[in-house]
């Protein structure tokens, strides 16, 4: 009798340690990286990506989508403890994370887009958004940056649109001067509305980095399994 507990005791010890060491894999909805459809499904070219590099890792996990208002605040109290992202300089989240020595081969391009032929200001850097009337996506902090003109002694006036198409639709219709965007989110979107109407500069060329939170098990031991499989799974793609 006395054995057969300490055998139901060891299972069940082995059980919970198994599902602790499950690593959760945060996905917000920022198409084609990251997908999550309405009954809460993830999908996307990260996915497939964070997928292939895991199972080659040999661990154990599952992805989660959380709404993208509050996904930086799950990630900072380690509701997930994976993501292929951003955050690297937020000084709010970066000290609950350790990163990737480098990172991924391919960064993510953010535009600020104009209306063609619209004499305004040409604008080079964040700072020269002071003061102006520009457009943001709900639930996007563009690497903190809709942080930095937030908090700008003169700050600019910022209107929010609830989707990447309403935005080049609020910018065309002429609600504002320039809209903060990615490209690859708004390519697509550009194409339907008719891309003679805007024009665009490069504002930021933002490198992704693989990171864990640091209350995971053996959280630098197992970001350095993730990162190696990785570039071995890069370099099998030549």
């Amino acid at each position: 009798m006395a054995r057969s507990l300490i055998a139901l005791l060891l299972v069940l010890l082995s059980t919970v340690s198994t599902a602790a060491d499950e690593l959760k894999v945060g996905v917000m909805h920022f198409p084609p990286y990251y997908k999550i459809d309405k009954y809460g499904g993830t999908s996307g070219t990260y996915v497939e990506l964070i997928d292939k590099v895991l199972k080659r890792a040999g661990l154990k996990y599952s992805f989660r989508g959380y709404p993208n208002a509050r996904f930086y605040q799950y990630l900072k109290s380690g509701e997930f403890n994976l993501f292929f992202g951003s955050t690297k300089g937020n000084k709010e989240i970066e000290p609950y994370l350790i990163y990737s020595k480098k990172p991924l081969k391919d960064a993510i391009e953010l535009r600020i887009y104009t209306r063609r032929g619209n004499s305004i200001e040409k604008i080079e850097k964040v700072a020269d958004l002071y003061g102006k009337n520009i457009i943001t996506i709900h639930g996007f902090r563009y690497s903190g940056m809709l942080k930095q003109l937030e908090t700008a002694e003169n700050k600019p006036n910022i209107y929010t649109a609830k989707s990447h198409k309403a935005g080049l639709q609020m910018l065309k219709a002429g609600r504002a001067d320039y809209l903060l965007d990615y490209k690859v989110t708004t390519e697509k979107h550009i194409k339907e509305i008719g891309a003679d109407n805007f024009d665009y500069e490069v504002t930021l060329s933002i490198p992704i980095y693989i990171m864990i939170h640091k209350d995971y098990p053996n959280a630098a031991e197992t970001l350095k399994k993730i990162e190696q499989n990785y570039w071995a799974f890069i370099a099998e793609q030549k």
